[in-house]
């Protein structure tokens, strides 16, 4: 969605005419653009109009959206103070698609999962860094162990390989 403009006839005014103009787009835009005529004294049509009623409806529902975040950070500050990173954005993840839900709003449903989705790829690859500090660390003992006791090679990979499947999870 474009950024209004700088001289938006509508996007300046003060927070309650904006909510009373877009009361009255839900009547129609050639009533809502009257009224703004007659009773503001502003000029505008209807393309315009329905411009600023898009963007005026997003930021609504993303205030919304925060809104609704908050509420959930604030609950876990008080009922869960030693709640995990993971907790608090699982949280704000189900608190969000809660809200997209209840406002059966898919672009919003659409754009929670895909942040979602990112934030398991982060996880996820945290978890393959770690994973892999843990191999080289696991190495590094088992050759250091495997000079002193004289391990031949052979024995050595099969002990690598057992401690790899352990790491995994396959073992």
């Amino acid at each position: 969605m474009k950024k209004a403009r700088s001289d938006s006839k509508l996007a300046n005014l003060a927070e309650e005419y904006q909510a009373e103009i877009a009361t009255w787009c839900k009547d129609g835009l050639e009533s809502a653009r009257e009224r703004c005529k007659s009773q503001l004294a502003i000029s505008i049509s209807i393309s315009s109009l329905s411009s600023w009623l898009a963007r005026y409806t997003r930021q609504q529902e993303l205030r919304l959206g925060n809104a609704a975040v908050v509420a959930t950070l604030e609950w876990y500050r008080l009922n869960k103070p030693d709640a995990t990173e993971a907790e608090l954005r699982t949280a704000t993840f189900h608190a969000l698609a809660l809200k997209a839900a209840a406002q059966d709003d898919p672009e919003l449903a659409l754009s929670v999962l895909k942040e979602q989705g990112k934030d398991l790829d982060r996880t996820l690859d945290a978890r393959r860094v770690a994973m892999q500090e843990a191999r080289t660390k696991a190495a590094s003992a088992l050759q250091e162990v495997g000079k002193r006791l004289e391990v031949t090679p052979d024995v050595m990979k099969e002990i690598l390989s057992a401690v790899d499947r352990r790491l995994t999870g396959d073992a």
